[in-house]
């Protein structure tokens, strides 16, 4: 007599009328979960953190080529993931134990990855090993990671029909929107915080993982204490690290700021951000921009060159403002001037400019030359203080954004400056976007002109910031110059000549000058700021 077919395991039998059918069982939709839901986890955070480190971070910081070439980090990066992978491949220890300890040390570097690329900025040869090194130890990590949890979770998520329920639509459209959701936010929250976030999903993992494979086999995992120890360890770091972002870059600059923010120094007076966007940097003095490496060729070239060429006298030159060097930088090319005196409120600027090696390199070491004396002072304090004269004077100063500013725009201001000129002394200073704020621009010029001085307004197109106005100022007449005194990037002759033909659109009449007890070049600004929403 033939003995009855019996199912195999994991299927069950199904009779009919002259059929024998076997079916597959259904899995159980609760053994499934965990483990789908750990590995699709897993992977998402590899690849986000392979996306913040490799790419976003690199890009922020070395785009703009102010570090070793961007081309480097990525061949790094591919290299590190050779070797994550060869390292797991070969390797003939239990991956389920490996993976606990690949999922915190990826998240300690996660966690501490832009914390290391912030402070290494400021110093050239740190900052050079750390953007190179970084990519290539998170790619390899990352890399690894994800060779351990097919190697520890492959069989299991195929027995369960794992992929099966993976594939539903439902449960896609839902992963999808869940990344979107992520990308924008860490587009939102700056290097900092996103490379925190994270590194906290991924010590959650790593504290979960030896729970998950004890659940799905019980006592057939032994993990040791140190591994995890070192869960939790990146656990804190992950929630150190969010409170530490905050610390450094608050949420009130990334709002105001729209490019990544790379660096900030904070000083008894004000707060000096670097941001990094379209492939350029930008040095922002409160919120103020102090300059920009895609067109500051520009801006100070039309702020300096001009007043160097109608200069009688070049040997003596006062600098208001400036303190990054760039100012200084095209007074320290013209080798009859013998003296450079710098006064600036605060001497935290100069001193990072020196201490940032891409910035000194555009400045060409000019704040470290021996025609420069640094003086930190206010520079309507100086003015009114100093017994010195100058033949030369250039005023790059902040917006008359406030009262505090605003008090070096004002007629008493001017008076002290043009005391302190030579009889033939020349000054040049910024007077504001002559386009977007044309009122604010004439109020300068009324300001100067009630101070005594004869004003010779000009204006220069700076990507940006704007059509930029400046003036030339002199206790004799002034006529525009023909040409600059040394080669330039951008001012010629012909620059020159259309420099000083201005506009119509700016030219405003009927503005009063700006006192102390009445600074209406704030109120100005302030409502022409307001107006065309700035």
């Amino acid at each position: 007599m033939t003995e009855p077919r019996t199912a195999p395991a994991g299927k069950e039998r199904v009779s009919a009328p002259g059929y024998l059918l076997e079916r597959r069982a259904q899995p159980n939709r609760a053994a499934t979960t965990p483990p789908l839901y750990f590995a699709v986890l897993v992977v998402a955070c590899s690849i986000a953190l392979c996306h913040e480190v490799v790419a976003r971070q690199t890009g922020a910081y070395l785009a703009a080529g102010v570090g070793p070439p961007r081309a480097i980090a990525l061949a790094g990066a591919a290299l590190g993931a050779l070797v994550g992978l060869a390292a797991v491949w070969k390797t003939e220890r239990d991956t389920r134990g490996l993976l606990s300890f690949l999922l915190a040390a990826s998240s300690l570097s996660a966690s501490g990855s832009a914390f290391l690329l912030f402070f290494a900025f400021p110093r050239a040869s740190l900052f050079a090993f750390t953007s190179l090194g970084l990519p290539a130890l998170v790619a390899g990590l990352s890399a690894a990671m994800l060779l351990a949890t097919f190697r520890a979770l492959g069989r299991t998520l195929r027995q369960l029909d794992a992929l099966e329920q993976l594939l539903n639509p439902f449960r896609l459209l839902g992963f999808a929107a869940a990344f979107g959701i992520a990308a924008a936010a860490a587009a939102q929250v700056g290097l900092l915080r996103s490379a925190a976030f994270i590194g906290l999903v991924l010590a959650v993992l790593s504290v979960w993982c030896p729970r998950l494979f004890v659940w799905l086999e019980p006592g057939s995992l032994r993990v040791t204490n140190a591994v995890r120890s070192l869960g939790f360890v990146a656990l804190a770091a992950g929630v150190l690290s969010l409170f530490g972002a905050e610390r450094l870059v608050p949420l009130e600059e990334l709002a105001f700021h729209e490019g990544e923010i790379l660096y900030t120094q904070k000083s008894e007076q004000r707060r000096y951000t670097i941001a990094s966007s379209q492939h350029a940097l930008s040095l922002f003095s409160g919120h103020s921009l102090r300059l920009s490496t895609l067109d500051e060729h520009r801006y100070f070239e039309s702020l300096v060159q001009p007043a160097l060429a109608v200069a009688k006298r070049r040997e003596r030159v006062l600098v208001l403002g400036g303190g990054h060097g760039l100012v200084e930088r095209e007074l320290v090319r013209d080798a009859t001037i013998r003296q450079i005196t710098l006064v600036v409120p605060d001497r935290a600027l100069p001193e990072l400019a020196r201490r940032l090696a891409w910035l000194n390199r555009r400045a060409e070491s000019a704040l470290f030359s021996a025609r420069l004396e640094l003086i930190e002072e206010e520079p309507i304090l100086f003015l009114a203080e100093t017994p010195r004269s100058f033949d030369v004077a250039i005023l790059d100063l902040d917006d008359p954004v406030d009262f505090v500013e605003g008090k070096n725009y004002t007629r008493y201001f001017y008076a002290l400056l043009a005391a302190r000129l030579e009889a033939h002394g020349v000054a040049a200073l910024q007077a504001t976007d002559a386009f977007a704020t044309p009122r604010t621009f004439a109020s300068v010029l009324e300001s100067l002109r009630a101070a005594g001085l004869k004003v010779l307004p000009y204006q220069a197109p700076i990507a940006t910031i704007g059509n930029w106005g400046f003036a030339l100022v002199s206790r004799e007449p002034l006529v525009p110059p023909r040409a600059p005194i040394s080669a330039a990037r951008f001012v010629s002759p012909e620059a020159l000549a259309q420099m000083f033909e201005l506009s119509r659109d700016v030219r405003v009449a009927g503005e009063a000058p700006s006192l102390l007890h009445d600074q209406r070049a704030v109120a100005r600004f302030s409502e022409e700021r307001s107006t065309r929403g700035k």
